[in-house]
């Protein structure tokens, strides 16, 4: 059976709420003026949220009345916000939206604080209905809005939700992308709490891609936080997040030491729930250890308890456990009960896993042993596809871990440059007479500090250019040309004779292919470009629903001058990606090479959407890498090369010039 629970974290805003909500109706009382008492209620409110939705909805009550009474616009639309909150609060979802739906118009064009409480609310609420493309769009208008005024600790929460959505899809490499922006935001706010909790949502991140041993390290920073700042409830959850990590790795004594150690915890939280899920996960390992009869002895024991309210896993351990023992009546209600939890929850991934265990149990009931291994066969296969991806995963991840620290290093270079530069001209102005008597004396200190300094920049261009030669790689490695090669090798002979055009295009996109082979070369000719370019082309032109028109034009004499490997088919395929593909009547793009005066000029010019229409871009590395790579190049050439990109009224214009003996390293 697989790993059924991952531990949600505690609500980043529900640690100690009483102490905090009473303090803040002290304020409120001493409060006069109704700036104050807005800003008060708003507060107290959103604490309510977690801890009594009444009183939620009485405290909303009381500030739309206040603001009613002193015609307090702000406070009048900031109470419809959270009164379309509340009743989304208590599943009346209809309500709610009838009520978001009304408010932004009310909200005055420069009033971006209540625009960004607005998207940020209301993109919530379509997370909750599970309309999460639609989530993304207001959580970055909330962004937008909140840049302006400069709260960067309420964008950290956005883009927290942000990354616990994109998880939901799947999507571990933005997720945790996101998450680790909002670790210097809370560093600096010294928010301690939402720190732990990154680092625990980064360690979910990781283990919901099997890599748990990452995902221990991450939970265990996230543990060092809240022993140091006593922050129970979070250890409790963190404790049980890396005994669900040690589970996965079969190291179950460990699993259990730490599932007993957040059951102490929230036995002293009295948190009846968590301990029933922690009492379950351990009878989760007993199970996996196949100590089946200890197992159902736990399960049963747990529902004995009146109280306790089960969750998915009680029934879904059961199932398997009636299964493992013949009891396949039994077994069947409780997949049943299972499946159903999960339907209403959206839980796909969930759903999955169940159907699995559900049809592994059936399979056996009949005692089909061939299809038995046929289906343990294809979740080999799975789990094989899937731990590809991970090490993708973990490879876009390192790249950008790596990214950082360079950037970091760069920074302290930076830094002991303006240091050095400090102390001279101190020491300069301190014993400025003794300089004047010995000038020979001067000159050579003064060599001395311009050898150092010079070889304190070439170390800093050295850093700067394997940083981007590191991206430049990443990017270009997207292409997997030795699979693409062994499919096409296999299959070649067979469409030739039966799809001859087919195989025209095969050929065609094997020569784009071949490009990512040589991996250790920053450059390539312009020849190879061009080439790759006339099929990618041809190949996106039949495959794409949107008309696509395109032109070549190549006035270049000395095809084999040499440029950054893929530049041209990574800027085409850009003007497909962004400004092409989704414009209903498509478009154009204008390929031009021409060379003048020592220089190369190349424009790739598209009449797309524009970058504009395109409000979420990708996380990769693109022309942000080339921009880098010739500004840090450009301090080693006599001349320099310029990478702009210029919006048009309809699409996009790059335009890039390079000298013609420009040095790559």
């Amino acid at each position: 059976m697989r790993k059924i629970l991952f531990f949600v974290l505690l609500n980043y805003f529900a640690f100690g709420q009483d102490k905090r909500i009473d303090s803040l109706k002290n304020e409120l009382k001493s409060k006069t003026d109704t700036e104050s008492k807005v800003d008060l209620y708003e507060k107290i409110i959103t604490l309510y949220w977690t801890e009594s939705i009444d009183s939620a909805f009485s405290y909303t009550n009381r500030l739309k009345k206040l603001s009613l009474e002193k015609k307090h616009l702000n406070g009048i639309i900031i109470s419809e916000i959270y009164t379309a909150v509340n009743y989304e609060a208590i599943d009346k979802m209809d309500i709610s939206d009838s009520i978001f739906k009304k408010i932004i118009n009310k909200i005055p064009s420069d009033e971006f604080k209540l625009k960004g409480i607005y998207y940020y609310n209301y993109g919530n609420h379509l997370f909750y209905k599970h309309q999460l493309q639609e989530a993304i769009l207001e959580y970055e208008k909330a962004i937008n809005n909140y840049k302006k005024i400069n709260d960067d600790k309420t964008i950290a929460r956005i883009k927290l939700n942000l990354g616990y959505l994109y998880a939901n899809q799947n999507n571990f490499f933005k997720s945790t992308l996101l998450y680790e922006e909002t670790i210097p935001i809370l560093q600096k706010h010294k928010d301690w709490l939402g720190l732990s909790a990154v680092y625990g949502r980064i360690g979910v991140n990781f283990g919901s891609l099997s890599m748990n041993e990452k995902a221990i390290e991450y939970h265990k920073k996230g543990l060092s936080i809240d022993r140091k700042y006593n922050l129970m409830e979070n250890e409790a959850y963190t404790l049980a997040n890396i005994a669900t990590e040690y589970a996965e790795l079969k190291h179950y004594k460990l699993s259990k030491e730490y599932y007993n150690l957040a059951i102490d915890k929230f036995r002293i939280l009295k948190s009846d729930n968590n301990l029933l899920i922690n009492r379950l996960q351990l009878a989760l390992i007993k199970y996996k250890e196949g100590n089946f009869d200890d197992a159902l002895k736990d399960l049963r024991k747990i529902a004995t308890h009146k109280n306790n309210k089960m969750p998915l896993s009680y029934y879904h351990l059961y199932a398997n456990l009636m299964a493992n023992s013949g009891n396949f009546k039994e077994a069947k209600i409780h997949f049943e009960t299972s499946l159903d939890i999960l339907q209403k929850d959206q839980n796909k991934t969930g759903e999955k896993d169940l159907i699995y265990d559900y049809l592994h149990f059936r399979l056996k009931k009949n005692n089909d042993k061939e299809l038995l291994h046929l289906l343990e066969k294809y979740d080999s296969i799975e789990r094989k596809i899937n731990s590809d991806e991970n090490k993708m995963y973990f490879t876009n991840w390192n790249t950008k871990y790596q990214t950082a620290e360079k950037e970091d290093q760069i920074k302290s270079q930076q830094l002991e440059l303006e240091k050095e530069k400090t102390n001279r001209n101190v020491a300069i102005s301190s014993i400025g007479f003794l300089l004047l008597l010995s000038g020979g004396g001067f000159l050579f200190f003064k060599n001395h500090q311009q050898q150092k300094e010079l070889q304190n920049q070439n170390t800093l261009l050295s850093l700067q250019h394997s940083l981007n030669a590191m991206e430049l790689q990443s990017l270009n490695k997207q292409l997997d040309p030795h699979e693409i090669k062994n499919l096409l090798a296999f299959i070649s002979p067979e469409i030739q004779e039966k799809a001859p055009e087919s195989y025209k295009n095969m050929l065609k996109l094997f020569n784009i292919t071949k490009a990512s082979l040589n991996s250790h070369s920053l450059t390539e000719s312009i020849k190879t470009q061009i080439n790759q370019i006339e099929d990618f082309l041809s190949l996106e032109k039949s495959m794409l629903s949107e008309p696509l028109e395109y032109s070549i034009e190549n006035k270049i004499e000395n095809e084999d001058v040499q440029i950054p490997r893929l530049m041209l088919k990574n800027l085409v395929e850009n003007a497909i990606k962004h400004g092409i593909k989704g414009k209903e009547n498509g478009g154009k793009i204008k390929v031009k090479l021409l060379e003048k005066d020592n220089f190369i000029f190349i424009s790739i010019d598209d009449s797309g959407k524009g970058r504009n229409q395109n409000i979420l871009s990708d996380s990769g590395i693109g022309t942000s890498t080339y921009q880098k790579l010739f500004t840090t190049l450009n301090q080693k050439n006599k001349e320099n090369a310029i990478f702009e990109i210029t919006d048009k009224e309809q699409g996009t214009k790059v335009e890039v010039k390079i000298p013609k003996d420009y040095k790559y390293s």
